[in-house]
């Protein structure tokens, strides 16, 4: 007469089997979850980098005048009839953040508080200017996880009297 069934070493075979798989796949999920969290992360300070520079590169196209020094910018803005200038914004790298301050208005930051720009430069060659900010995660306390990224543009300054 045939037993049907399974004995208790079999069954235990077969548990330690399984459990060996759980927790390949469970290592392989959590190293998934750390990824996305990572590429989210990256894509913020991305986004958070660009919305700064776009702001800086958008007032410099139309800037009359511009005086520059390595971590900072001033641009100008003529009166037309009087060809003074008239309204003056400062760009500069302030600690881990961009400001902006225009006229007598307070300063303010430009950038997120959750990034950290760890430097930005202007140059300019003829009516080209240069901006390059460099910017990581501030959050991160892993360095495995301290993604640096640094986005250089090229503006042309039509209305710069050279």
């Amino acid at each position: 007469m045939k037993k049907r069934g399974l004995t208790l070493v079999e069954l235990t075979v077969a548990m330690g089997i399984f459990i060996v798989v759980l927790t390949i796949s469970l290592g392989i999920i959590v190293d998934i979850f750390k990824l996305q969290r990572k590429n989210i992360i990256i894509r913020e300070v991305q986004q958070n980098a660009r919305i700064g520079m776009e702001l800086i590169s958008k007032e410099a196209r139309a800037a009359d005048t511009l005086t520059i020094s390595s971590d900072t910018m001033t641009i100008g803005y003529k009166d037309p009839a009087s060809g003074v200038v008239v309204t003056t914004v400062v760009y500069t790298h302030s600690g881990d953040k961009i400001t902006r301050t225009e006229g007598s208005y307070p300063t303010y930051s430009i950038t997120s508080d959750n990034i950290n720009i760890s430097s930005l430069t202007f140059s300019l060659s003829g009516k080209i200017l240069n901006i390059s900010l460099t910017a990581e995660d501030k959050g991160a306390t892993d360095p495995a996880n301290q993604d640096e990224i640094t986005i250089t543009e090229s503006v042309y300054v039509e209305g710069l009297d050279l």
